[in-house]
């Protein structure tokens, strides 16, 4: 994959600030990345074994590229460039904290039995509470936060 990550989702934020889905939001990644570098190879949803799927699978130069996607959304409804939009508000962050570091150890998986050799989650959120640190330590979550700086590390489970 020709290029950071970053690059990437900048450009798409210039077109697409919003999505209406987690699929939206793979679906203009996809094509994002097709745009960054013609010669990859996109595919979406594959399954890498049996009862798995693989959100984004990226081949460029000979490097298998998995990525994980999340769209944690917080409720907004509006109008943006004509388009109108109407997102819930998903507000079960423990559960959504959960997900996202099983996606994280799904893609170790990924790379550490060969089907990808770069493995990434990307988490796209207009949630604040997902980048910020809460105030209480004493939370059944709190192990599982994914604020900004937060380093996770060791074993899942």
């Amino acid at each position: 994959m020709r290029g950071d990550v970053g690059a990437v989702m900048t450009a798409l934020a210039e077109h697409r600030p919003v999505f209406h889905s987690e699929a939206d939001f793979q679906h203009a990644l996809a094509w994002q990345l097709q745009k960054a570098d013609p010669a990859a190879r996109i595919r979406l949803e594959t399954r890498p074994g049996r009862g798995t799927r693989l959100d984004v699978l990226v081949t460029s130069d000979g490097i298998r590229t998995a990525i994980e996607l999340k769209y944690l959304v917080r409720r907004f409804q509006g109008v943006l460039d004509g388009e109108q939009f109407d997102l819930p508000d998903q507000s079960a962050h423990d559960i959504s904290h959960y997900d996202v570091i099983k996606d994280v150890a799904r893609t170790e998986s990924f790379v550490a039995e060969g089907f990808a050799d770069i493995g990434l989650v990307v988490v796209l959120t207009n949630d604040p509470a997902y980048w910020r640190a809460g105030r209480a330590t004493e939370t059944i979550d709190a192990q599982l936060r994914l604020h900004e700086g937060r380093v996770l590390e060791g074993a899942l489970g």
